[in-house]
């Protein structure tokens, strides 16, 4: 089972995030979050399920998807670093 690291980045746009929520669609908050902690149990025991995120093409850089976000995160010797958290509109720049 591989750990699961947050970088202040992503934590950040998180709370952005469910901020924002909260403003427009307090009932969507709830659903979002239960998506987001259900794909990191699965991801923990499935570390390579991800996909290669497109923009870059590394084995190593895989995103999940929560509702309409994209949770991108690197893999390496049973650690998941999450690094960026954004809408599936946005394209990831590192």
């Amino acid at each position: 089972m591989a750990t699961i690291n947050w970088t202040p980045h992503p934590l950040q746009k998180l709370e952005e995030i469910l901020v924002y929520l909260e403003e427009g669609d307090p009932s969507y908050i709830l659903k979002l979050m239960n998506q987001v902690k259900k794909q990191l149990e699965v991801l923990r025991n499935s570390p390579q399920m991800g996909r290669i995120v497109s923009e870059r093409k590394s084995e190593d850089l895989r995103e999940i998807f929560a509702e309409k976000y994209r949770i991108i995160y690197v893999y390496k010797k049973n650690s998941i670093i999450i690094i960026a958290i954004l809408h599936f509109k946005q394209n990831f720049r590192l």
